[in-house]
């Protein structure tokens, strides 16, 4: 699978840590997403967004002075199949059926990772032209839409019993027809809107209707160790080869092997892939401690042609089952290029000397604009 650039900022990352860390209230969230979005876009590239979408989240927030943040603990593929696209009857499913049955994935998911809110992620928008749906207090019904990167706040804000608000020059997050925003955009509340979210955060009570500033709060996450992660060689020659990475639980109850099953991702992100560089598909995965395991052995294959240039791939931890990994290192990889012409231009150009780009910046900038027409056509409800 071919990795793309990183969508999130390292600003936005800081934001995301250091909010959760000063509010006063968490709402833990989670993502399930349909696996035609990750064949069609790449798991990072989706991720990256999903993470990014809450990140701008939180910016909303910090902006308006909200003392609650939320918390990112799980996306991953969906290991099931929803049955609809229907934004609506994903949302009410899983409010109401699948993160309520005991036998389901999702209601075992919520509980491992102590999810409040719940979102399934599907490839497009439905045939009501819907791209998102809340409903009650956990469910959101999500239409893979990177260029609107606030619809996931504001699915959040129905959570929260907020209704939609006039579309003006002040880009209210509950504008029901989204302006195109960038993730530096400033979004707004309505003065209403605040007062709503500082009742429900000082009562810690729902107080409208049967939504729930704070979700359906379901207990937090315990931790019962740490886990960490160290790489055999931090330089892959071009061509076939692999990279060990040994997984180790420590800081446990007792210094002794747990009793229970615990699990981590594990994933590769790669940068100035503008040549191939393909890993392992079977690399991008969660790996489970089973009751008494203490490390794991991970092996990540790379079959990749670096071409003149060095590339960096970075791998690391995320979201981890009852354990921190929050000084957990991320090791950035080289791939070392080969220092020869490869026999192309770098810069898009064919092997006649013609500029490959022109014509494909004009058609990306049709297919761009083409797209933000479309979304404006679309709503959120």
């Amino acid at each position: 699978m071919t990795r793309k650039t990183t969508l999130l900022s390292a600003a936005a990352l800081t934001l995301l840590a250091a909010n959760a860390a000063a509010s006063n209230h968490i709402v833990d969230v989670g993502f399930f997403v349909d696996p035609s979005v990750y064949t069609e876009h790449g798991v990072d590239t989706v991720n990256q967004t999903l993470e990014a979408q809450v990140a701008l989240a939180n910016k909303v927030m910090v902006d308006n002075g909200i003392a609650l943040s939320y918390r990112l603990m799980l996306i991953e593929e969906s290991p099931f199949d929803p049955e609809t696209d229907i934004m609506s009857s994903l949302a009410y499913n899983t409010a109401y059926v699948w993160s309520q049955d005991p036998e389901h994935d999702m209601y075992q998911r919520r509980n491992k990772f102590g999810l409040d809110h719940i979102s399934y992620v599907a490839l497009n928008a439905d045939q009501y032209n819907n791209i998102g749906f809340a409903s009650a207090n956990m469910g959101i019904g999500l239409a893979y839409t990177p260029s609107a990167p606030a619809l996931w706040a504001h699915e959040a804000g129905h959570l929260a019993g907020l209704s939609h608000t006039p579309c003006d020059e002040n880009n209210y997050l509950m504008c029901r027809y989204p302006k195109i925003i960038t993730p530096d955009t400033s979004i707004r509340l309505t003065d209403e809107q605040i007062a709503d979210y500082e009742l429900g955060i000082a009562n810690n009570n729902p107080g409208l209707d049967y939504h729930d500033v704070l979700g359906h709060v379901t207990p937090t996450m315990p931790t019962v160790g740490h886990v960490s992660m160290q790489v055999s060689d931090e330089q892959v020659e071009e061509g076939h080869g692999y990279v060990d990475f040994t997984v180790t639980l420590s800081e446990l109850p007792d210094d002794a092997p747990l009793n229970e099953s615990v699990s981590v991702g594990i994933y590769a992100k790669g940068s100035n892939t503008e040549w191939d560089v393909d890993f392992d598909g079977d690399f991008y995965q969660r790996i489970t401690f089973a009751a008494g395991e203490t490390s794991k052995l991970v092996t990540l294959n790379v079959n990749m042609d670096a071409g003149q240039l060095d590339k960096a791939l970075t791998v690391g931890l995320e979201y981890p089952e009852k354990l921190t990994a929050s000084n957990a290192p991320v090791y950035t990889l080289t791939v070392k290029g080969t220092g020869q012409d490869n026999g192309g231009d770098e810069n898009g150009g064919d092997e006649n000397g013609g500029d490959g780009g022109s014509g494909g910046s004009a058609g990306g900038l049709m297919v761009m604009m083409l797209a933000i027409v479309g979304l404006l056509r679309r709503r959120y409800h």
